[in-house]
């Protein structure tokens, strides 16, 4: 809904506009707390389908079209490898905190 609602009030902006606003608005949405969740197989696929839905939007794609090679020529990650990303930059964050207790849990859990 939210890919929707900036592609319907940008409508005369250039692609490369709304996948900014895109990416700042609706992609933390549906990462938030991934970090912390561990996503079975259909969850991620249909999170990849959402996040490919709104560059299929943006980029007036057909449903049948893939969307990969523009994620690749945009310099984008496809949504497996943003979860994988958030989930990487969770735990070195966990690994440099000041909190012992933080991390010494941490390091018995790795």
């Amino acid at each position: 809904m939210a890919a929707n609602s900036v592609c319907s009030h940008a409508k005369y902006a250039s692609e490369v506009t709304k996948l900014f606003l895109v990416e700042s608005s609706c992609l933390p949405l549906i990462t938030y707390g991934c970090e912390a969740l561990n996503f079975n197989s259909h969850i991620l696929n249909q999170l990849s389908a959402c996040w490919n839905g709104a560059y299929r939007r943006i980029f007036y794609y057909n449903s049948w079209e893939s969307v990969k090679t523009l994620q690749f020529y945009c310099g984008r990650l496809d949504f497996y490898h943003v979860y994988v990303k958030q989930i990487l930059t969770f735990l070195r964050a966990l690994c440099e905190l000041d909190n012992l207790v933080v991390r010494t849990y941490f390091s018995v859990f790795k």
